[in-house]
């Protein structure tokens, strides 16, 4: 017979013959998925939740390796109820099996009866490094050695109290390492010596196998050890494997979870093809890249409707692939409920398989914190490479050259309670769940990797945690201390044997400094906090062609305010072309900029229908609410069709607000003119196209307007113009929906251009003989706010924009007041400490010396 590897249950399984099995853990977590809840009790409370299947499973386990007969501690008189519980989730679990698979104690008990077959099914025994038997398997391994020949390869010179004298004890060889004790700065300080020290080795000649990396708490390292490892293309070998979501394969399950939990907008299934190509699945991973490129990119695709409007270009062109799309949109918004189904169709391969596994951790709602904590088999062979593990996993594989990590207090031996949650202490009584604590299992592990490693072994702690607190040292740091050496290491030491080239240029900073990159970097740093102006503050050579370009566009209010107030706002927006994209999401009420833009066209749609009407004189409160209202329903399904709104409820209340404020400042727009003629949504400045000449105008939408004592060209639309032709009088409304707030001057220091513009345009187009009355009515105001003295504020914004333009000529792109709003769109540009700090605090005085001028025009004291 050949020599065959087996665990204890596969020995076990062997002697029971009859193709028996014993139950696998994710067998017993899918069967609890749907706990017996007439059964149960107090358990019932918890039952429910995402991580019972997950905990009950490990109780009934500990249970099971501890030989605990569940049946005769539940049948005892007295007994706490918690056993009965136990019993019926036991019970549970084995109506759900399938055939030929036993549960544990079942399985050791027909393994027993035939122990006398053991020298034709087994054969000689060999127990290979293992530290200790669970109690379940002891009275079997005793029945096997009155047959066999049991041979136990030890750990320790320790004989198993259990059985003296039972087995051929071969104690392990005491091996004397040559040992070094390294203090690190934090965990990822510690990670990134482990790796220097394998590409030392590696280096120096060891073979990878030769090699292994350890700790008790492995997640607290696994990240920068795989990240790094993965940079410097080390031969690494995870023996606890690796996390799923770092996978392209976990990536793509990760991806379906989050669209059908969260429903399939727009992101969410773009991620899924996206992963899906990564994974290299043949399915959704063969859809071309181009599948969205008729989709607007913020559109808030979050229901089937939606999707199948969107797709309709798609479905002219691609009928197939549209289908497909749509199809994985419709079965994702089942939701939850679907996700057996959901994974069985879209999913494959190893993605397939992390996602049945998933399944059975948890329920489907719960599927993101399953995948999280999944682990894959990264396939390296840890033949060839190094191994990175528990200490406990590195039992199994000793290496000549060891490398241990997280020797400090907290962390070596671990602190946790051995207490089961479902089997505490209360409840079992004189019953031993688990003989060794975490703390002696740990300690263990540690001796057992100092006797059996053979050249090398290192030790490693934090001075400080991932947390920034000090770190005091394990107190088996003592047990090291004998024969060893200790030093303290500082990242900035740097390294002979770099990792990587980023490592390599960290580590030599003659080398980073001369770097062009990092000069630039250095240079933008010490600008930030230099007096003086440079480059990095927007001095750039006269009459830049950016600049040119951005200067010769039409302007709007909207760009001669960020002119005026913060160039460095204006070049970024008109010249670099820096954009603040505003995607789409669902939400629960509307922003205040989404309320502004509702009631906008909301007026805009009441207005152009009362224009239509030839009724915009029209005050009758009664006329008012019934076009509003009907105006209400028509930019309502725009909405509902193009854009996200809050649930139906909360969508209704923001369209009677809008309603009401609707009516309110369309009969506020004042006194009507004799003879008035009324004007909506009037443009100006604007490309020609097909269609303009369909409503009345006053003027062509193409008109050219420049601003007075300027070379500015002006475009924009006026909400409502109001006229009085007889008697050469205009009014101008623009419509406000924020509050309602005091203007200390007719400009506002730069930031409220729109009436002074509005009237600037009125008396170019019409004619310098009207008299014009611009007014800004805000939302719950009782009257418009208008201007004191148009024609002066002209002038001034005239000057304003002349001295702005100058500056942005002569090579001053320096930012202004405009720089501080919350609400700058290029804060992001602006160093760490912050734009406030950056211009009142720093750059101040030197910014005053050349944009005095400008800010005394626009009435701006310091």
């Amino acid at each position: 017979m050949g020599a065959s590897v087996l665990s204890l249950a596969g020995v076990a399984a062997r002697l029971a013959g009859g193709f028996g099995r014993a139950v696998a853990a994710s067998e017993v977590r899918r069967a609890l998925q749907a706990p017996p809840l007439a059964e149960l009790d107090d358990l019932k409370r918890v039952a429910g939740l995402p991580g019972f299947a997950r905990a009950a499973a490990g109780t009934l386990q500990a249970a099971w390796d501890a030989d605990l007969d569940l049946a005769a501690r539940a049948a005892t008189p007295g007994a706490d109820a918690r056993w009965a519980e136990l019993v019926a989730l036991e019970r549970h679990v084995r109506a759900q099996l399938p055939a030929g698979t036993l549960l544990p104690r079942e399985l050791v008990a027909a393994a027993r009866a035939r122990a006398h077959l053991a020298p034709r099914l087994l054969g000689d025994l060999t127990l290979e490094r293992l530290d200790d038997v669970p109690p379940l398997y002891r009275e079997l391994l005793l029945d096997i050695a009155e047959h066999v020949r049991v041979v136990w390869h030890r750990l320790d010179d320790a004989e198993p109290a259990w059985a003296p004298g039972a087995f051929d004890r071969v104690p392990a060889v005491e091996r004397a390492p040559a040992r070094e004790l390294v203090s690190c700065a934090d965990p990822a300080h510690e990670a990134l010596e482990a790796l220097r020290w394998v590409r030392s080795l590696l280096a120096s000649g060891v073979p990878a196998s030769d090699i292994a990396v350890g700790a008790v708490d492995v997640a607290s390292y696994d990240d920068v050890v795989h990240t790094q490892a993965a940079a410097a293309e080390l031969p690494l070998h995870a023996a606890h494997g690796v996390a799923a979501l770092t996978t392209p394969a976990g990536q793509f399950a990760a991806a379906l979870a989050d669209a059908l939990l969260a429903g399939p907008d727009q992101a969410r299934v773009r991620r899924v093809i996206a992963t899906a190509r990564a994974a290299g699945d043949e399915g959704l991973g063969a859809l071309p890249e181009a599948w969205c490129a008729d989709l607007d990119p913020d559109a808030a695709l979050d229901g089937v409707p939606r999707w199948r409007r969107a797709l309709e270009p798609l479905a002219e062109s691609a009928p197939q692939l549209a289908e497909v799309v749509l199809r994985l949109v419709m079965d994702l918004s089942v939701g939850p409920a679907a996700a057996n189904t959901v994974g069985e169709r879209w999913l494959s391969g190893a993605a397939k398989q992390a996602w049945r596994h998933a399944l059975t951790e948890g329920p489907a709602a719960a599927l993101p914190a399953s995948l999280q904590r999944l682990r894959l088999d990264d396939g390296v062979d840890p033949a060839t490479a190094v191994v990175w593990g528990s200490a406990g996993a590195l039992l199994g594989w000793p290496r000549a050259h060891v490398r241990l990590l997280g020797l400090s207090a907290r962390s070596w031996p671990r602190r946790g309670s051995d207490e089961d949650p479902l089997l505490p202490r209360r409840v079992l009584g004189d019953e031993v769940l688990t003989e060794r604590t975490l703390a002696r299992r740990d300690t263990e592990h540690l001796l057992a990797l100092l006797r059996s490693t053979t050249t090398t072994l290192v030790a490693s702690r934090p001075r400080r945690g991932s947390d920034g607190r000090q770190q005091s040292p394990s107190p088996l740091w003592r047990t090291l201390l004998t024969g060893a050496t200790e030093r303290e290491v500082t990242p900035r030491e740097g390294t002979q044997h770099a990792l990587h080239e980023a490592d390599r240029r960290a580590s030599r900073r003659r080398e980073l400094a001369a770097d062009p990159a990092m000069q630039r970097a250095r240079a933008a740093f010490q600008a930030a906090f230099a007096l003086e102006l440079g480059p990095h503050d927007g001095l750039v050579r006269p009459r830049h062609p950016a600049v040119t370009r951005a200067l010769q566009r039409r302007h709007s209010a909207t760009s001669l305010r960020k002119l005026l107030r913060n160039p460095h706002g204006f070049v970024a927006t008109y010249a670099l072309g820096w954009t603040q994209p505003r995607p789409q999401r669902r939400v629960l009420a509307l922003e205040p900029v989404d309320r502004g833009s509702l009631l906008h066209e909301l007026l805009e749609d009441a207005l152009t229908e009362l224009q239509r009407r030839g009724a915009l004189t029209e005050h009758d409160e009664a006329r008012l609410h019934e076009v509003v209202e009907a105006a209400c329903g028509r930019v309502a399904e725009r909405w509902e069709l193009e854009r996200p709104v809050p649930p139906p409820l909360a969508w209704q209340a923001e369209l009677k607000r809008a309603r009401r404020v609707a009516v309110e400042m369309l009969a506020l727009a004042g006194e009507p003119y004799p003879g008035q003629r009324s004007y909506a949504e009037l443009p100006f400045g604007f490309e020609a196209r097909a269609g303009d000449g369909d409503a009345p105008r006053l003027w062509p939408p193409d008109a050219e307007v420049t601003l007075p004592g300027t070379d500015l060209r002006l475009r924009g639309v006026i909400d409502r113009l109001d006229l009085d032709e007889a008697n050469r009088r205009v009014r101008v409304i623009d419509y406000k929906s924020g509050k309602d707030r005091e203007l200390k001057s007719d400009l506002e220091g730069g930031e409220e251009l729109q009436r002074t513009i509005y009237t600037a345009v009125v008396k170019q187009l019409l004619g310098a003989e009207y008299t014009v009355e611009a007014g800004l009515l805000y939302a719950g105001a009782s009257a418009p706010r208008t201007l004191t003295d148009p024609d002066a504020s002209v002038r001034q914004l005239a000057d304003a924009v002349n001295e702005a333009v100058g500056l942005l000529e002569r090579g001053r792109v320096l930012p202004g007041p405009g720089v501080t709003s919350p609400y700058e769109e290029t804060l992001l540009a602006y160093p760490a400490t912050g734009a406030h700090y950056y211009y009142e605090r720093v750059k101040r005085q030197a910014i005053d010396a050349e944009r005095g001028e400008l800010d005394r025009l626009l009435g701006i004291t310091a």
